[in-house]
């Protein structure tokens, strides 16, 4: 009778451990489902956050093609050699004088491709031609942000514009550092370089230039501000792509 009794409570305990055990694995299998879901909702999260910010860009994109679009074709038209290399530049003393007012460019008929007259800075003065060192400076630069590159990209465009302060490039190398620093919204600094970009006349990158001050001036809180630089854009540039953007931050409440 006592054996049968340790033999019934033997087995009594071995039921209940085996009870315990696959509770535990029911747990931990729903630990692990949990997990796996987990990590899917997060890359769900991640995928649309990328493409919404795709989608945030395509209008951009858009206006940028329009733009490289204009400047071959005002290249083509002069038979420039070097469709790509085409600019000029500023100092950064020019903002002194074209700080936190939008300057209508007088030359400008229609966008800025149309603009009559070599590009020129805020003094009327001729820019110098770019040799083919200075262009393999200036690709050199810009390939950085073809690579996304964009962090290395900003002490080569500021050393381009700093050595050759009244090249053909260097209208280019200000706004693509501006642009740079705006994407990575860096404000206070993109507002410097897209106003010295904007102080050449005649030059293709004005117009975009100064439709960037006014988004930095509304990123920054100063409506007023922004719809001056965008009415300007608006009013000097009717043809041009950034005229229509700046038309939809006009008509925006």
């Amino acid at each position: 009778m006592r054996i049968a009794l340790t033999m019934a409570a033997a087995a009594l305990s071995a039921a209940l451990c085996g009870s315990a055990a696959a509770d535990d694995d029911l747990e931990a299998q729903l630990s692990a489902q949990q997990a796996t879901m987990l990590r899917m909702q997060n890359r769900f999260d991640q995928m649309q956050d990328q493409l919404d910010a795709q989608n945030g860009k395509i209008e951009e994109l858009e206006h940028e093609l329009s733009n490289l679009k204009a400047q071959l074709e005002k290249a083509q038209q002069a038979g420039a050699q070097n469709t790509a290399a085409q600019g000029g530049e500023g100092t950064a003393g020019q903002i002194q004088g074209a700080a936190e007012q939008p300057q209508p460019n007088a030359a400008s008929q229609g966008n800025t491709a149309a603009a009559s007259g070599p590009v020129t800075d805020a003094k009327g003065k001729a820019l110098k031609s770019a040799d083919d060192a200075t262009k393999a400076e200036y690709q050199k630069a810009y390939k950085l942000v073809v690579d996304n590159k964009l962090k290395d990209s900003v002490p080569a465009f500021k050393a381009f514009v700093e050595k050759y302060p009244d090249c053909e490039l260097t209208p280019n190398a200000w706004y693509w550092l501006g642009q740079v620093q705006f994407k990575q919204k860096q404000y206070p600094d993109a507002r410097v370089s897209f106003l010295n970009a904007a102080g050449f006349k005649n030059s293709p990158k004005r117009a975009d230039s100064l439709y960037k001050l006014g988004l930095i001036y509304k990123a920054q809180g100063d409506k007023d501000k922004a719809r001056r630089f965008f009415e300007v854009v608006a009013r000097d540039y009717p043809g041009d792509t950034s005229a229509a953007l700046a038309q939809k931050q006009l008509a925006a409440k």
